[in-house]
């Protein structure tokens, strides 16, 4: 037998066949007898990454009072995460950075003291992020509470003074000279960010862009409803600086801005902030505000900067204004292109 590690083994039979099986102990006792499963189908037809998540199932696996919190984790997941939201990768994200450092342990067993600890921590990478890891973690305990695996949810009484503290609103924006740098960045995240600042779109918007995503010949970039934040189709007329970013990207690949995840972008921006000092660095949504800021300073009208930013409108507006401003947002894109060609032919 292969050992994969948590109780997961390949048995090869004597007849060549191969199957996965769970070596668990119902009580961890020394002396007590293991209890083992044999997981369905035999392999290759259960790939080694599916028997992994058999391997931490709850529902099929351990008894109840010793479920794991990365069982708790993939099984809230699969029944209401990625049925139910739209970037259900998101949460995944999240409940993976719980499982890596408290995954192993019991649910009975988990403190609030430790889940408290895993915050404090992870709060030095990232303060937004620990805010967002308590959040999901709370539903998820919330729902091991529901479901029987626990007492008491680890979570409660925990807030973001434990977590990443209180949050500031941004108001970072690009400066003219940052701005012109911005066009020294090379393939293949300067397209990307560019693209961004022409278009005041979003990062995860655009990495999902694809060839067929270009419409009425190479000048519109329709967003599908799948993947825009509101659940709106939403239209974007591309202005002239817009299109040659566009037009000087591989022609083959089938996303326009390949494979690169979100936090590669990120991480990549970061460092570049740094090598050249750029002090606070900016994100790649600072972009996306730099441009709804800079429009409205053209004196184009807040409802089209909304609008074009795709923006769901409030109040009075969401309930009576159900109109597109269409050519007001293809004149407003229009002339912040023009306007950064002016900064970067500037001094």
């Amino acid at each position: 037998m292969l050992g994969d590690g948590g109780g997961l083994w390949l048995r090869v039979r004597t007849s060549g066949t191969k199957v996965f099986i769970i070596r668990t102990k119902i009580d961890p006792k020394p002396g007590k007898r293991a209890r083992i499963i044999t997981l369905k189908p035999a392999w290759p037809q259960l790939t080694l990454l599916e028997a992994r998540r058999k391997a931490l199932d709850p529902s099929t696996t351990e008894p109840r009072q010793a479920v794991t919190v990365a069982g708790l984790c993939n099984e809230f997941y699969d029944r209401l995460i990625a049925p139910n939201y739209r970037r259900p990768h998101h949460v995944r994200g999240y409940l993976d950075k719980i499982t890596e450092r408290l995954g192993h342990r019991r649910l009975d067993e988990l403190t609030r003291a430790e889940l408290a600890g895993f915050l404090k921590d992870y709060a030095k990478r990232g303060k937004v992020a620990a805010n967002r890891t308590l959040s999901i973690a709370r539903q998820a305990f919330g729902y091991g509470v529901e479901c029987g695996y626990l007492d008491q949810n680890p979570a409660d009484g925990l807030s973001r003074r434990v977590a990443g503290g209180e949050e500031k609103t941004r108001d970072r924006r690009l400066t003219d000279n940052e701005i012109r740098a911005l066009w020294q960045i090379p393939a293949p995240h300067g397209p990307l960010l560019r693209f961004l600042l022409l278009t005041g779109a979003r990062i995860g918007e655009a990495q999902q862009a694809t060839i067929d995503s270009i419409e009425g010949e190479g000048n519109q970039w329709r967003i599908p409803a799948e993947h825009s934040k509101n659940g709106r189709v939403h239209i974007i007329t591309l202005s002239p600086q817009a299109k040659a970013e566009l037009a000087a990207l591989p022609a083959s690949r089938k996303r326009l801005f390949g494979l690169t995840t979100t936090t590669g972008v990120q991480a990549a921006l970061r460092r570049w902030c740094e090598k050249r000092g750029i002090v606070p660095r900016f994100t790649p949504h600072d972009l996306r505000r730099t441009a709804a800021t800079r429009m409205n300073e053209l004196g184009i009208a807040p409802h089209v900067v909304e609008k074009a930013l795709n923006h769901t409108m409030q109040g009075v507006m969401a309930v009576y204004n159900r109109a597109e401003y269409f050519e007001e947002r293809k004149a407003a894109l229009a002339a912040w292109g023009a306007e950064v060609d002016r900064i970067l032919s500037s001094t």
